[in-house]
């Protein structure tokens, strides 16, 4: 009877002990599965990078200066399209990826001053054009407008650079260079605090496979955190609308927002495959117990 008693006692201390470090690990694990989505995607370079250098964004980009330069023809009394042959995709993406990509020191190729080679040339480019129609065209230019070209290449080029500059992106790449370190700090802390809670709760207990079973309703639990932490930023999208200007910026902002949440996703799937690869390691083990 006395050691009946004593079998309950340390059975309740074993359950509540267990419970208190699964939650415990719970959090950790969710902590460090959302650390690692943002090391190696939210604040990756290159990831940044790709939200403003993509065939979508550059399109619209394009269609934007391409906009501009057909009011700028009309009012300067030449063809609408004039520019668009000098104003390419490619020459827009160019300066797009080499604007970003030396801001963020996302590659060796680019100097944070590259994008204004570019720009220089795509103005020559327009300039170029727009000599050339008035040659075709036969258009007469009195003195006054013998630098026309000149002044319309500076001011397509001058929109653009609004349109592709972004204020204080020195700050960002300030955020980007802390938060690798910090995240690659917290990886590290985590991973280590998850093993030692994973270690103390398997040597609770003398069953193995009921202490594991602790570890897989962390995990599970870490999975459907993240999967709620999706499900909230999408309510907040639908009640509130980020504003930028153009608003071109804005969606490709919200694209890469849901391609962050695409990321954490896919961490809760890797989470659940965990937790099924320890349930089948709970189950061998307790087979064998009942042998």
């Amino acid at each position: 009877m006395s050691t009946k008693h004593h079998h309950r006692s340390e059975s309740g201390g074993e359950h509540y002990g267990r419970s208190f470090l699964a939650f415990v690990l719970f959090l950790v694990i969710s902590l460090l599965s959302l650390t690692l989505c943002v090391r190696f995607y939210f604040i990756a370079p290159r990831s940044m990078v790709n939200i403003f250098v993509n065939e979508e964004y550059v399109n619209t980009l394009r269609e934007d200066v391409c906009e501009y330069s057909h009011d700028l023809c009309s009012a300067c009394m030449l063809p609408e399209d004039a520019l668009d042959t000098a104003i390419t995709y490619e020459s827009l993406y160019n300066i797009e990826n080499a604007y970003i990509s030396g801001a963020l020191g996302a590659s060796r190729e680019f100097t944070k001053t590259t994008y204004e080679d570019n720009v220089a040339e795509l103005g020559k480019n327009i300039e170029n054009a727009v000599n050339t129609v008035i040659k075709e065209k036969n258009i007469s230019v009195d003195e006054k407008q013998k630098n026309g070209a000149a002044e319309v290449s500076g001011l397509v080029s001058n929109y653009l650079l609004k349109r592709i500059e972004i204020a204080h992106i020195d700050m960002l790449e300030t955020v980007i260079n802390v938060g690798k370190l910090a995240t690659t700090i917290g990886i590290a802390a985590l991973t280590v605090l998850a093993v030692i809670l994973v270690l103390i709760i398997i040597s609770i207990g003398s069953k193995r496979y009921r202490a594991l079973r602790s570890v897989i309703h962390s995990v599970n639990a870490a999975a459907i955190l993240n999967l709620l932490l999706i499900g909230g930023v999408e309510i907040v999208k639908q009640f509130k609308s980020l504003v930028l200007y153009p608003t071109y910026v804005a969606d490709t902002f919200m694209r890469y927002v849901s391609r962050c949440e695409g990321v954490v996703a896919i961490s809760s799937l890797g989470l659940f495959t965990l937790a099924f690869m320890l349930m089948v390691v709970v189950w061998k083990l307790n087979r064998e117990t009942k042998k």
